[in-house]
């Protein structure tokens, strides 16, 4: 078996699958496949991954309006096949099977692909959501060094120059599947002039989206303050500590973590300032304000298994293996973890409403983009967890690796317990999902099988969570599509900024 060529076969083997290389180039694959079992057992895996997918989707999607899944899912993994360095990154995040096949674990990657494809679906049909790394570690992050006392590396998965020890590659994961935003509209839409925002303009543009992303767009936008506009909602004499937290989440890191230190100076007891405040702070490369902010959230809000995995980031980010497991251990041991979208979002109201916007507009706004911001940060923590699960994986610690991978889907799991709005549980299901990847690649390349009969349970309730998920966005839509009445909508935006929208529907 010639590596080189293997590599570089495999990058096209997905493309091999769905027939879209000229004939010279199937032709001179197909000749590599007869020589080389490994990638003719990868182009057989794919190819009934690609059957049953299709298969299962036909099942599972009965009422879920038209959306060809199979290409969207394939055109994800091309992308982790985009150049021959990724190819073992591919190997062990799709299962290919390196020994005889369990077919059970083979239909739980078919049904984890499933619930990927669904969750990519999920989004663009609700929200805008912007483009992630998968697996990648947040900005300023990097994986640590092999040695004694480690030392966090330079660069982000956006600098891909992370170099272990004996001069190997971290392998650097691709970007996140095919854009769901209209980037022509995204550049069409202007800001608002948000004084002259209605009620009845965010009706519409919610009534319109269930069929374009478009409007779903504007309503994101809408809803986000400019840098410029939160300044000067910040700097207004009069400006409410509630409008000023709202601001922030608009601001700069270095900008906001001056003023919400003066807010939390007023409200020291007040969990969300705390976790406010180090969110923030975590954006930044180095700083000594989020382990104290964290530290307090401990004492302040004990229950909340979030600060806990937050640190551990922390911990890992500075070498400290030995305290992250023992930080990941007192996560796992707690029930919920929340990232407070609800408390967010009622400072975000108040801060569009200090920025000019009539007081009706801006609750039904906030209210149908709650948790959006929130989500985006939640899947950044546990992507950025599972990446240093990946590095002990390439390391050799696998017990390291499995302990921090598994402590993930805990997350995962303990987000969807926790979970007030659709958006947070939406955070839950694909941190699972990414973590349940994890530790079925980890399997795969320690030879180890052990484990497998849980995960495929666990899948399946993944995907079944995943349909439940689809099915409270029909009846939001649904609900738009089917009410005229001004009233109405703000009887729904006051249900859903007092208890989030997850429990709307048995309130109405």
């Amino acid at each position: 078996m010639n590596q080189r060529a293997c590599e570089t076969y495999g990058a096209r083997l997905l493309d091999l699958v769905e027939n879209a290389l000229h004939a010279e180039e199937a032709e001179e694959i197909q000749r590599h496949l007869a020589y080389c079992p490994a990638c003719r057992e990868e182009y057989e895996w794919l190819v009934g991954a690609k059957v049953d997918l299709e298969a299962l989707g036909d099942s599972l999607l009965v009422d879920v309006p038209h959306r060809d899944l199979v290409p969207g899912v394939l055109d994800a993994v091309r992308k982790l096949t985009a150049t021959p360095e990724q190819a073992p990154a591919l190997r062990r995040l799709w299962w290919r099977p390196t020994f005889t096949v369990n077919w059970a674990a083979a239909a739980a990657g078919v049904l984890v692909a499933l619930g990927v494809a669904i969750a990519w679906w999920l989004l663009s049909f609700n929200a805008n959501v912007p483009e992630r790394v998968a697996h990648g570690p947040a900005e300023g992050h990097g994986a640590p060094s092999r040695d004694e006392a480690p030392t966090p590396l330079p660069g982000t998965f956006q600098n891909p120059e992370l170099h272990l020890a004996q001069g190997t590659e971290l392998p650097v994961e691709p970007t996140a599947p095919p854009s769901i935003i209209d980037e022509t509209a995204m550049e069409a839409t202007t800001p608002p002039d948000l004084a002259q925002l209605t009620i009845q303009d965010v009706i519409a543009a919610r009534r319109d989206g269930g069929a374009d992303n478009g409007p779903l767009q504007r309503l994101t936008q809408w809803a986000s303050l400019t840098q410029e506009q939160a300044r000067t909602v910040a700097e207004r004499a009069e400006a409410s500590d509630a409008a000023i937290v709202g601001a922030c989440q608009a601001l700069a890191p270095e900008e906001a973590e001056l003023l919400l230190l003066k807010v939390v100076g007023h409200s020291p007891d007040d969990p969300y300032l705390r976790f406010a405040l180090a969110r923030k702070t975590s954006e930044r490369t180095t700083t000594a304000t989020e382990p104290v902010q964290l530290a307090s959230l401990h004492d302040l809000d004990p229950d909340n298994a979030l600060s806990y995995y937050m640190e551990a980031r922390l911990l890992l980010e500075n070498g400290n293996l030995e305290k992250a497991l023992a930080m990941l251990a007192q996560a796992r041991a707690l029930d919920k973890a929340s990232a407070y979208a609800l408390q967010a979002a009622a400072y975000r109201e108040q801060a569009l409403v200090e920025s000019g916007m009539d007081p009706q507009a801006a609750k039904l706004l906030t209210a149908l983009t709650a948790g959006a911001e929130e989500r985006d940060f939640l899947c950044g923590l546990g992507d950025t967890l599972l990446e240093y699960g990946k590095y002990y994986e390439e390391t050799g610690d696998i017990e390291a690796a499995r302990t921090i991978y598994e402590a993930v889907q805990e997350l995962g799991m303990q987000l969807d317990e926790g979970a007030q709005f659709a958006q947070e549980e939406l955070a839950g299901l694909d941190i699972q999902r990414a973590a349940i990847e994890m530790l079925r690649g980890l399997y795969v390349y320690s030879g180890t099988q052990e484990d497998t009969s849980e995960l495929s349970a666990e899948t399946s309730e993944l995907v079944a969570s995943i349909e439940s998920l689809v099915d409270f966005f029909h009846a939001l839509d649904n609900l738009f599509q089917g009410q005229v009445d001004t009233q109405f909508f703000v009887t729904v935006a006051e249900l859903i900024m007092q208890g989030g929208d997850l429990g709307l529907f048995d309130l109405l």
